[in-house]
């Protein structure tokens, strides 16, 4: 793998000397651990296909832990060539949730009319089911590589986030609907969420909790100019993402062209719903990317964009990152930058909260994305 850098090449040479190999060995270390879980499954694949898909022999090329008991690896023949399955699995309940959210949404989206061109930068769920306590699922898998956004200059930056953002566009126009926001609708993307972070700062020792009185009232006042905002308003709903990073994303292993990168695969759709704004998927993608950038808690760069999004309604502010492109495009008229940056933000504490509720109720983390935000409102 050769990633388009503009570090000097000494530089790169010594960085890849120490990196890789460690890298190697901890992939390595993950596949072994993996391996005797992945067997279970991938017997348990071949009997119920009745043999149609052999996987007798099959090893494990990578893997990484994921929620909960989970692990994530992509196997393949020993004999070589690209892996055949992208293999998730766990034993605890949040794998278990994972593993249904995972399988609910593709095959959801398997029965949306999408564009040939974004179909085929989806998995299809291969097989599914549970072998003596273990619950799992395996994906077809899509080919390339994650993009190193630290890598790339700042056109390139833009290019990817445009690249990704068009995809984006292509899944929500499948099925998309125009409407009055309806009153569950208010009580989902706002009372529901607020309510979670609520509950999450609820958590928090006394000695922590010194501003309660604070952040409450924020949290009112949020709740209640979103839901006046949002009631008899027009908005766009679609199927979206829900998880749109650029860890997410897959790109051909080659120089980004002048065009720009080619996308070849986005994966990890368990973040995935239908019935929600469609913004926020390319506010995630133009967050997460400024994210890895300035190496910060996405609350921290959430606030910073809150702060700087109080101009005219569907007029991003002068203060949007130079290199997002044309991501955030304001799908609702009639809500400010600002508001729909905090609605986006409400979808992002609560699917934390189901991903990672451990962390989620740690103090590191409401400071750095719950307090910053609540600060900056």
């Amino acid at each position: 793998m050769t990633p388009t850098t503009t570090l000097d090449s000494s530089t790169r040479r010594a960085r890849d000397a120490i990196g890789l190999p460690i890298e190697w060995v901890r992939g390595r270390i993950d596949a072994w651990r993996a391996g005797p879980t992945i067997e279970r499954v991938l017997a348990d694949i071949e009997a119920v296909s009745g043999g149609a898909l052999p996987t007798r022999g099959w090893v494990v090329r990578a893997a990484h832990s994921a929620a909960g008991s989970g692990v994530v690896a992509l196997v393949g023949p020993d004999a070589g060539g690209a892996p055949r399955l992208m293999v998730r699995a766990g034993v605890d309940h949040l794998a278990f949730a994972t593993i249904r959210r995972e399988r609910e949404s593709l095959e959801a989206i398997g029965r949306l009319e999408l564009d040939p061109v974004v179909r085929r930068l989806i998995p299809r769920v291969v097989a599914s089911g549970v072998v003596d306590g273990l619950g799992y699922i395996a994906e077809s898998v899509v080919p390339g590589r994650r993009p190193e956004v630290r890598a790339l200059d700042a056109r390139q930056r833009g290019a990817l986030v445009a690249a990704v953002a068009a995809v984006a566009r292509g899944l929500h126009e499948a099925g998309e609907d125009h409407r009055t926001a309806r009153p569950l609708d208010v009580e989902r993307w706002v009372d529901r969420r607020v309510d979670v972070v609520r509950h999450l700062l609820s958590g928090r020792s006394r000695n922590q909790a010194s501003r309660r009185a604070a952040r409450e009232a924020t949290l009112d006042r949020i709740e209640s100019t979103l839901a006046a905002s949002l009631r008899d308003c027009p908005v766009r709903v679609a199927r979206i993402h829900g998880d749109l990073w650029p860890g997410n994303v897959l790109v051909a292993d080659s120089p980004a062209p002048a065009s720009g990168p080619d996308v070849t695969g986005i994966v990890d759709w368990d973040s995935s719903q239908p019935d929600e704004l469609p913004f926020q998927d390319l506010l995630h993608v133009e967050m997460y990317t400024r994210k890895l950038l300035e190496r910060k808690p996405l609350g921290a760069v959430i606030a910073a964009v809150v702060r700087d999004r109080a101009g005219p309604r569907g007029v991003p502010a002068a203060g949007d990152a130079p290199d997002a492109g044309d991501a955030p495009v304001a799908d609702a008229p009639s809500l400010t930058p600002r508001e729909e940056v905090l609605l986006y933000w409400l979808r992002q504490v609560e699917m934390n909260s189901l991903r990672s509720p451990a962390t989620a109720r740690t103090e590191r983390w409401l400071r750095g994305n719950v307090d910053a935000v609540l600060a900056a409102v």
